[in-house]
């Protein structure tokens, strides 16, 4: 389950809407703040990815995707045999080509989903305990194709669910598309991931003329509670209308 709330840009408060999402084989904690208003978007991202064996390395989690980007969090990569293989990075990547957002985030689902069904039956199978985990959690995998379109800041956010019914696994999509779903003049603020410590401070943190600074302040916040689990360095990406892209990587994870 996740919260929307919308707020006004001239009200004092802000509120976020909160992702609670566990990783469970291909990565672990992954914390994503993403900040939209009409005319400018903010996605921030850590770089750590740890697995089941603890190692941990450094790798870009926001990436382009046809003229916009796509950033994921969640059981996005599981390193099964056969048809159990799940790569969501790839898939993101492949879909591309599709002219919109919405035909990114629609075709993410059609290829995705049987793939991520057969990992998480996979998983039962091989890692019963990470399975436990992953099962009945509200977002298991979030992937959010982002940019400008048609003259406003855009995404299409998937989330997959996984229930168990009768003994069988059960994987729900979801969508949450904005504009649609975005009201006009008022502020959008999502924690994808990891956010125990960054969703009850959002409010605080939040600085409605510096999108990019307060994005970064989330996911830092985070890093410091779950070091772990989410860790630097910090990558942003910042579209905005008639404006060009601009990427924050100060240490060239994602070669920007």
């Amino acid at each position: 389950m996740h919260t929307h709330v919308s707020v006004r840009t001239d009200i004092a408060k802000y509120a976020a809407f909160i992702c609670l999402l566990f990783c469970a084989v291909g990565c672990m904690g992954t914390s994503i703040a993403v900040l939209r208003i009409d005319s400018e978007m903010v996605v921030s991202a850590d770089s750590l990815v740890t697995d089941m064996s603890g190692a941990r390395t450094t790798v870009c989690k926001i990436s382009p995707s046809g003229s916009g980007f796509f950033a994921l969090a969640g059981t996005a990569d599981y390193g099964g045999t056969g048809i159990a293989t799940f790569d969501a990075t790839k898939i993101a990547r492949q879909v591309g080509k599709e002219k919109t957002l919405k035909q990114r985030a629609d075709a993410f689902r059609r290829i995705a989903l049987p793939g991520f069904r057969n990992a998480v039956e996979d998983m039962r199978k091989n890692w019963p305990a990470e399975f436990k985990q992953v099962v009945g959690k509200a977002q298991p995998l979030q992937v959010i194709f982002f940019g400008i379109e048609g003259g406003t800041a855009a995404y299409q956010l998937e989330v997959f669910a996984v229930t168990l019914a009768k003994g069988k696994v059960v994987v729900t999509p979801e969508r949450v598309a904005c504009p649609a779903a975005c009201k006009v003049g008022f502020i959008d603020i999502k924690l994808l991931g990891e956010n125990e410590a960054a969703q009850p401070a959002a409010r605080l943190i939040f600085d409605p003329n510096n999108l990019l600074e307060s994005s970064r302040k989330l996911v830092g916040l985070e890093e410091r509670f779950a070091p772990n689990d989410v860790g630097g360095p910090i990558v942003s990406v910042a579209v905005q209308v008639f404006k060009p892209v601009v990427w924050t990587d100060p240490s060239h994870v994602c070669g920007h």
